[in-house]
Formats: C-alpha cells, structure tokens, sequence
C-alpha cells in the first residue's frame, strides 16, 4: 500500500462521533501523532524509541477501514493492524526488530483502555508484558486518548493510568518455562510451578516460503526427523495453490508416529499466523512434549530470489495471502523461541 492510498483510505473511514468528534481515521490519527509528540515523556526517550512510537501512532488504526461495520465500529482492528504494519514495514526494509516493536504496540493499543474491567487482565497484561513495553504502550494509549474529541477523555486517560499501574505491579515473571507455557494454556495461579517430565521435544518452524528454515535445519537441527509439508507436497504432488488438506493430514500422521514413539523430531512449515500454529502446538501438547520455536527471516528480495529459484516457486500471490496474515511466534506460545532474523 502506498503512503497516498494508506492516507486516502483513512480519510474516508467515518468513525463514531461519540467517541471520535474529530471526524475521520486520518485526521484522529495526525492529532495522535500531535498529541505523542507534545508528551515530555516521549520527547525524553532515545531516538529509536521514539522511532518506534511515532510508527506505531501512524499505524495504530490503520486496518479500521478493513474492519467498518455499519454502526462505525471496528471489531478486530487491533490485531489485523498489527498484521498490515507488519507488512508495509517489512515490504520497505524497516528494522525488524523495530518493526517488531511497532507491530506489537498495534496489537495491544486498546488494551490499556478496557484492561481494568476485564475478568481476564491478569492473563492479558501478562501476554502483553511477554510481547511489548507497557512503559512505551501506556504513551501510545494516552496520545491516543488525547488525539480526539469526546466526552470521557479523563475516563480513557484515568483507565490508562490504572493499566501503567498494574502493569508495573505484574510483570510477566514465571517460574520456569513449563510453568508459563501451562499458565497460558489453561490459566491459573501464574505463580505456581508445574513440574513437568517431557517426553519429547518438537522444534517447530516458522517463517515465510524461502525465509531460510531448511538452512537452519540443515546447520542446528542435528540430524533429527523432519516433518516437513513442503517435502509432503513434492511426494503426493500437490501444488503449493492447490488443497493443502492431503498434506496437512500426512503431516499430522508422520507427527504423531514420533509423538507416540516420544521422539524428538522438526515440524517444518511457514506456520505464519497464531491460529495455524495453534493446531501444530495443540498437537504435541497434548503428548506432553516440550516445544521449541523457531522463527526465521530474510529480507524480501533474498525471499523473493529464492523462490524463484527453486524448481517448484510457491505463486506469489500465495505469498501475499500468507504475509496479510503474518503473525510471528511469541515467547507464550511454546517452551523456548529462537529467532533467526
């Protein structure tokens, strides 16, 4: 998306004038901007930091348009935010490491909000606290409080005040690693240790078509089985375009031989969204193994060489399809997370 289209589609999106007298997405946006950079806290955080947050002030509502229903709300504008940013700052070189920052500020920019009264705020401002800075998180909610016009302005800032609170109160402190993982998995006290005796470990995948996670297998995965739907794909002659479902139900099925025989092995897919992974990690949960994450990355054009040079390039706009749901895994996910960036 160009920077003219970007703006031109956040012109257009009208918002609810109860909440937004402002008028539309881009004009609150600009007073966001305006807001962040009149903060003294912000203008007293180092350079990248404030790289970061104004980024993400930029791109905080950018998938309201997507997400217009006819009453003006946009239910799911956070999260399929983070997805777009992701991909506009990757498709331009962005740091991905800041990139990263910004996208996780995007996915959380409405928690500090609604955090207080809901029954689930420890579990969410643990999740966030494993993903994003709440001390930078807490700026970008008050500029986006003060970046409109409405009639609970002290409310929403009030609100916002009370998060930094509780964030600074529970930090995502976990007994060890198990323990986190069982926590997010099933809730309850995220103090409490659960001891665990593994029966294997998975090393799970991550990562777009040609980002480098055969590379990585064939230097750190020390000659374990591998899984792989790529390699299914060639065997059953299935196009990377075509139904997946043959595929996916052979992996599953080679997946399940090691599980039961408690061999560690590697499940090699791009897995790019949380709900893909979910299935893989519910899976060998449920045979009590540990799981390692592991995320791989190139820059767009290697990917883009790459694929082109294998002998079955996955179509380009399968890519595309695959980057508009981008999610990297976060540390809550699994047991361990590497990244190879």
């Amino acid at each position: 998306m160009l920077k003219s289209e970007w703006e031109r589609s956040l012109r257009e999106c009208p918002q609810n004038p109860e909440h937004h007298g402002e008028g539309d997405v881009w004009t609150h946006t600009c007073m966001v901007v305006e807001a962040l950079r009149g903060d003294p806290e912000f203008q007293a955080l180092s350079a990248s930091d404030r790289e970061v947050l104004e980024a993400a002030a930029w791109l905080h509502d950018v998938a309201k348009p997507l997400c217009l229903q006819p009453d003006l709300s946009c239910p799911g504008h956070a999260r399929k935010g983070s997805q777009m940013a992701r991909q506009l700052l990757y498709e331009r070189g962005y740091d991905s490491r800041l990139r990263e920052m910004v996208c996780q500020l995007v996915r959380y920019h409405m928690v500090p909000y609604r955090l207080v009264d809901a029954p689930d705020w420890e579990r969410q401002i643990l999740q966030m606290g494993l993903s994003c800075r709440p001390e930078l998180l807490t700026l970008l909610a008050r500029a986006d409080a003060r970046g409109r016009i409405c009639q609970d302005q002290q409310h929403l800032l009030d609100q916002i005040s009370l998060f930094a609170e509780l964030a600074r109160e529970n930090p995502p402190a976990f007994a060890d690693d198990h323990s986190r993982v069982t926590y997010f998995r099933r809730g309850g006290d995220p103090h409490r240790v659960v001891h665990h005796q593994p029966r294997c470990r998975v090393t799970v995948m991550s990562g777009l078509p040609a980002a480098g996670k055969d590379h990585w297998i064939a230097r750190h995965g020390g000659g374990l089985p591998v899984v792989s739907l790529d390699g299914l794909r060639d065997e059953l002659e299935v196009s990377p375009s075509g139904d997946q479902g043959e595929v996916i139900q052979e992996a599953r099925e080679r997946a399940r031989g090691h599980l039961r025989a408690g061999r560690d092995f590697i499940w090699n897919a791009t897995n790019l969204s949380g709900q893909l992974r979910q299935r893989t990690l519910d899976l060998c949960f449920d045979y009590e193994a540990d799981v390692r994450l592991v995320y791989v990355e190139a820059p767009l054009s290697e990917i883009e060489r790459r694929n082109q040079a294998r002998s079955r390039p996955v179509p380009a706009g399968v890519v595309e399809r695959m980057m508009r749901r981008w999610e990297p895994p976060e540390l809550w996910e699994g047991h361990e997370l590497i990244q190879s960036l």
